[in-house]
């Protein structure tokens, strides 16, 4: 799917993929997901529908490029810390940590996950666009900090990536619902994620950790 160049200004008239992705979480905010329609988000952007339906595609495949847009700006700002981690259950608990502040802070991302949109857009026909991002951000902790022969060699790269991104949305469902803290986050995380990466298999039929279809 091709992207306008992400830069501030206007290219030829055509805001750039930033603005776009600004405008659309605006519009958002304002009206409310389910109300928001392709004509909303189009006045919003200042471009017509069909350009919209030309760049990104339809409603979810638009939601989609929002979700992945910030994906890629949280992962930016939290990239670094992770790589100095030095234990795998230290970057799960700093990251799980950091994308529930984030969600409950973000009222574009809240509408987002009460109204499942996440998960329709990760279980899309095609694929999310959010599993690039969460791609190149996991991939090298997984392969220095993973425990070899555990439970979660026994998924591809795409069910890897499905997982942590299904997982992430429930946390911060749960973090946004019942305003808990961090200290309860820690131990969801302890209970129900660290587990899958450091338990035995059971199989030695094992997938290595691929890049995603």
């Amino acid at each position: 799917m091709k992207h306008p160049k992400s830069k501030r200004e206007r290219v030829g008239g055509i805001p750039s993929h930033e603005n776009i992705m600004a405008s659309i979480a605006g519009c958002i905010e304002k009206l409310g997901l389910e109300k928001c329609t392709m004509n909303d988000f189009s006045k919003a952007v200042g471009v017509s529908r069909i350009s919209l339906y030309r760049t990104y595609g339809d409603k979810i495949k638009l939601i989609d490029a929002v979700l992945a847009y910030r994906a890629n700006q949280f992962n930016q700002k939290i990239g670094q810390k992770l790589s100095e981690c030095t234990s795998l259950e230290q970057a799960l608990i700093m990251y799980f940590v950091a994308t529930t502040r984030s969600a409950v802070k973000d009222k574009t991302i809240r509408y987002l996950i009460d109204s499942q949109y996440v998960f329709k857009v990760i279980y899309s026909e095609k694929g999310s666009l959010m599993r690039t991002p969460v791609h190149d951000l996991w991939a090298p902790i997984i392969a220095n900090l993973g425990e070899p022969n555990s439970n979660i060699e026994l998924l591809d790269g795409k069910e890897i990536i499905n997982w942590i991104l299904i997982m992430q949305a429930s946390l911060s469902r749960v973090a946004i619902e019942s305003k808990c803290a961090d200290s309860d986050i820690i131990a969801m995380v302890r209970n129900f994620i660290l587990p899958a990466f450091t338990l035995p298999a059971a199989t030695k039929n094992k997938k290595k950790y691929l890049h995603p279809e």
